[in-house]
Formats: structure tokens, C-alpha cells, sequence
């Protein structure tokens, strides 16, 4: 099993894993705007294995959480079959319908 990290990844984006390959998507956020990443599409062949918001990290690795600031949406996606799939995150406030931006990848999994 690989661990196939992707931060920040730009919408188009292509990962290639092998089955029971990780992939984790880290995308930077302020949900003190109101505005959150979510996850609200995966191919059948990936599970959902956590999705989380984080405080940013400083430097040093620590936690750099202060009233406002930066931080993160987690995402750990578990390759269990193969094929191609398409995952897709979207951020929007959630008693909006609008979303401010997306996040479309192609996973295939072989």
C-alpha cells in the first residue's frame, strides 16, 4: 500500500494508483469565511476512508491555529477497484447552493 499525497491539486488533475493505494487530498480553506471543501462525488471504485477539516501548520509542523486563520479540508480516498474515477470537491457555503470553486480529479486505479 502507497500513499499518494496531493496538496492543493489544480482542477483537472490526474493520479495514478494501484488497488488499496491512499490518496489524500489536502486543500487549503478559511472557514471562518463560511466557506468549506467537500467532498460530493468518488467513483465506486474508491472508498471514503475520513474527510476533516485542520488547522494550517506552522514551519515547525505544529499546529498553527489562531481565531480566523488558515487551514486545511482532508480528504482520504482508499483505491479498491480498478477503473477511472472522478472525484469531485466543491467550496460553498452550506446554506448556499452556489459554489465559490471546484475541484474535479481523475483517479485511475489499475
Amino acid at each position: 500500500m502507497t500513499q499518494c499525497v496531493l496538496t492543493d491539486p489544480p482542477d483537472g488533475s490526474r493520479v495514478a494508483v494501484a488497488t488499496a493505494d491512499v490518496i489524500e487530498l489536502v486543500i487549503p480553506q478559511n472557514a471562518g469565511t463560511g466557506y468549506v471543501w467537500s467532498l460530493v462525488e468518488h467513483g465506486e471504485g474508491l472508498e471514503v476512508a475520513t474527510e476533516q477539516d485542520a488547522v494550517a501548520r506552522g514551519e515547525d509542523g505544529a499546529d498553527a491555529a489562531v481565531p480566523g486563520g488558515a487551514g486545511r479540508h482532508e480528504v482520504r480516498l482508499l483505491a479498491v477497484r480498478s477503473g477511472t474515477w472522478t472525484v469531485r470537491l466543491v467550496c460553498r457555503r452550506p446554506w448556499e447552493d452556489t459554489a465559490l470553486d471546484e475541484r474535479r480529479l481523475t483517479v485511475v486505479v489499475t
